[in-house]
């Protein structure tokens, strides 16, 4: 055989059941030129089908080798083969596959959008086809609309519009009427002058007529291949049967000659046998009645090409309008499921710090009091003074601490009695930073920056100058501060008007009293009087001497006469005392005076004055400079009522360090933000569950509809496969139909969620007595990121199924 173009060498295909398996085709090995029209014939199971898709590549082999122009194409990706399919075979089935909700147009050029064809030819090679076809005004019809025959007419010249090298039917002329029939004989027949013309079929009449080779397949083998162009030609060219019966003759074409016809129209039949008859047949061959040639004109061959960005989105856009209603159900389903993944998402990981920013921004102030909550094997304790947190608080916010002193004694140029003032204490002003204020900082240690509501009640302004427990000091400024103080205040870093602060001759201070050390919860929580040495003198002590070292006391005789007798010396004299702030206290003793850091483990009682004569000096005297350093820690950390901070613009980041260190705003909404975040602490766990439930939710839904969609599209995907298109890019179509679908999803869903976190927000009045704030803080990095993973699990959800779709057989595919 001269100009072999297809050859397939001992090819054999066993299908497999799992239970039995079953061969149909057995070692067949066959050779096709370049043009010619070749009829598979055989009963159904013979193997006729498999073999047209073997050869189309819509189904591999199990075993031999498939050969195109020399070229191994079982050695092929399927990349090549969808190339193969698109450049070099056009197909056509006995059930049409054309995509039904398409029009003719779209049918027809898709083949050509996967080839590097220019695209002002389209059109003239439509019209080409049609007219070819005799369908030329039925483009802009839609494919449902067509009868069988123009359907499998659309179909051919879907096949022939590329141009391919070879033509296979599948049963092309199966499900249409005679004259169809005939028409598509014809096409056919007259395309095989140029191309090679594959047809399967079980009409042996048709082949006789039409095919130049027939080939016969019976149970998987072939059992005859016969050259049929002599018995062709005599109904192909222009032959004339002569019939002669009964002195009658008339002429027919042999195309159309029907013996069995002629028999039954002549002869006498008495219901047994027919009467014997005489007929006489003379054939003869008339050169001038030679039927005329329609040609289809031969292009040049193109190369394949991916499609192009604009039909995947065009097609990812069908499957949307077509189903309208489910794409809207879809949508709405995993928008609730990804709203409510949102939602249990932001209560689940809520950023409270930034809460209690908000409320505190919303409310204006520029200080904030700060406290501390301690968790001990007790319960929780609250601090909000002592060194250990005054400290820890000073490094955690770059030294921006205020102290308010409360209760001082303030004397105004106009007033007659003291009034009393919250002396607010700066290490430095510049915690004042970027707050407002009139006239200057202070700049000298007589210098005060005062309250303007202050100054106006009592009638003062800059310059004038006034006594704070008995210091003088000019107002430089005017503050125009708004805190959650409450009442008179004046802001000051004076070391006079600390000092003034120290003149007193006994404070009365927690952990003090030595008698109670024993216990040390007691101990820490009562209260004792210290006086220094200086305000006694040996000769008023009832017994004993003064304190000449730290670790030496005078007590009241109050105290003694708890163990003894005062007047001789007999009672206990020796006293162990705790250290309060060793780590083993977990911190619950911050805000008590620590004697033991100025006094030593160990307490001797060196005298006893007579508290009922004195009673003035408290009930501990130590020595002065013991007295000195008490002092000084009791003014430095205890002698307020609050620390405040301000807020600036690292008040976000103070409030979110101090909240992983226990530190909280000392406020009232603040307390409902701060539980709020230990219920979210303390049910994580419940949170993480119906995390858990909505995603299983969103990937049950998404499953449900991708999948279903990718099924649903079963068969455009065969077409699709069978005309050329790359699995790649059908993934692509599908994939990008997921993304559209989840992407409206997700932005309707985070739109959803502003709104309903945005209605919390608003009515939250009765927690923030009238403040409205965000209390839920949506993170957009966090919710880009779960919408894109939702995305992106939308796209899984559609790759695999589809992975596993192309693993089957096209023709698989073709049939659902």
């Amino acid at each position: 055989m001269n100009n072999v173009m297809l050859e397939i060498n001992n090819i054999s295909k066993i299908y497999t059941d799992g239970k039995r398996s079953v061969k149909a085709l057995d070692d067949v090995s066959l050779k096709f030129s370049d043009k010619g029209f070749i009829f598979v014939n055989g009963i159904s199971g013979s193997g006729k089908t498999t073999l047209m898709n073997i050869l189309v590549g819509i189904d591999k082999p199990t075993s031999g080798k498939i050969f195109f122009n020399g070229k191994d194409l079982t050695e092929c990706a399927d990349e090549d083969w969808a190339e193969y399919r698109n450049l070099s075979v056009g197909i056509v089935f006995q059930n049409f596959n054309l995509i039904d909700d398409m029009t003719v147009k779209d049918n027809l050029l898709l083949p050509l959008k996967i080839q590097e064809f220019d695209l002002a030819e389209y059109e003239k090679q439509l019209n080409d086809a049609l007219k070819y076809v005799g369908l030329e005004d039925y483009q802009d019809r839609l494919c449902m609309e067509l009868s069988a025959g123009q359907k499998q007419r659309i179909a051919l010249a879907r096949a022939l519009i590329k141009n391919p090298g070879i033509i296979l039917a599948d049963e092309a002329t199966g499900n249409l009427d005679p004259l169809n029939t005939d028409v598509i004989l014809d096409l056919l027949n007259d395309i095989s002058k140029d191309h090679l013309v594959i047809l399967i079929s079980h009409d042996r009449l048709s082949a006789n007529r039409y095919g130049d080779r027939i080939i016969t397949l019976s149970d998987g083998h072939i059992i005859g291949d016969v050259d049929n162009r002599k018995i062709k030609n005599l109904f192909e060219e222009n032959y004339v049967v002569s019939v002669e019966n009964c002195n009658a003759s008339k002429e027919v074409r042999l195309d159309s000659f029907d013996l069995e016809k002629e028999i039954v129209q002549t002869a006498e039949w008495d219901g047994s046998v027919f009467d014997p008859i005489d007929m006489k047949l003379h054939i003869e061959y008339r050169e001038e009645d030679q039927k005329k040639e329609i040609r289809l004109p031969v292009k040049e061959s193109l190369k394949s090409r991916r499609l192009s960005f604009k039909e995947i989105i065009n097609n990812s856009l069908f499957f949307v309008r077509k189903r309208k209603m489910k794409t809207f159900i879809t949508v709405c389903l995993i928008m609730f499921i990804s709203s409510l993944l949102h939602l249990g998402m932001i209560a689940t990981f809520n950023d409270y710090s930034r809460a209690i920013v908000n409320y505190i921004k919303t409310t204006e102030y520029d200080l904030v009091p700060v406290k501390r909550v301690i968790t001990t094997d007790e319960g929780d304790m609250t601090l909000n003074k002592g060194k250990a947190f005054l400290n820890d608080l000073k490094s955690g916010v770059n030294n921006n601490v205020i102290r308010s002193i409360p209760d001082n004694e303030c004397l105004f140029p106009e007033d007659d009695e003291p009034q009393y003032v919250s002396v607010l204490a700066a290490d430095d002003l510049a915690v004042l930073k970027g707050m407002k204020y009139e006239g200057d900082m202070p700049k000298r240690d007589d210098q005060v920056l005062m309250n303007s509501f202050t100054a106006q009640k009592h009638h003062v302004d800059i310059g004038d100058v006034i006594e704070i427990n008995g210091v003088k000091c000019e107002i430089s400024g005017l503050s125009e501060i708004s805190s959650i103080i409450e009442g008179d205040y004046v802001i000051t870093v004076s070391s006079s008007v600390f000092d003034s602060l120290t003149d007193s001759q006994m404070i009365s201070l927690q952990g003090t009293d030595i008698t109670l050390s024993a216990d040390k919860t007691n101990y820490a929580y009562s209260i004792c009087s210290l006086s220094p040495a200086s305000v006694l003198s040996e000769e008023k002590l009832l017994w004993g001497r003064l304190p000449g070292k730290a670790g030496e006391f005078v007590i009241s005789s109050e105290l003694a006469s708890l163990s003894g007798d005062a007047k001789t010396g007999d009672f206990i004299r020796s006293y162990r005392l705790p250290d309060l702030y060793d780590e083993k206290y977990e911190g619950k003793f911050g805000d008590a005076v620590n004697l033991f850091d100025h006094t030593g483990k160990k307490v001797e009682i060196v005298g006893v004055f007579d508290s009922e004569t004195f009673p003035d000096y408290g009930s501990i005297i130590v020595e002065d400079e013991v007295y000195k350093n008490i002092l000084n820690d009791y003014i430095s950390y205890l002698n307020f009522d609050n620390c405040y901070i301000p807020v600036n613009g690292e008040f976000y980041d103070y409030v979110r360090n101090m909240m992983n260190d226990n530190y909280k705003v000392a406020d009232e909404v603040c307390a409902y933000i701060y539980s709020f975040n230990e219920i979210t602490k303390s049910s994580r766990h419940m949170f993480y569950a119906a995390v858990s439930v909505f995603v299983v939710m969103l990937i049950f839904a998404l499953i449900s509809f991708l999948t279903y969609n990718v099924k649903d599209h079963a068969r455009r995907i065969g077409i699709f496969r069978v005309l050329g298109v790359e699995s790649r890019d059908v993934e692509l179509i599908f994939t990008i139909n997921s993304m559209m679908v989840c992407m409206l999803s997700v932005i309707l869903s985070s739109v959803n969620v502003l709104i309903i976190t945005d209605m919390f927000n608003n009515n939250i009045d009765g927690v923030s007595r009238g403040t409205s704030f965000d209390m839920f803080v949506i993170d957009p990095v966090r919710l880009i990121t779960l919408s894109l993973l939702i995305v992106l699990l939308s796209v899984l959800v559609t790759v695999i199924p589809l992975k596993k779709m192309f693993k089957e057989r096209t023709i698989v595919l073709l049939n659902e």
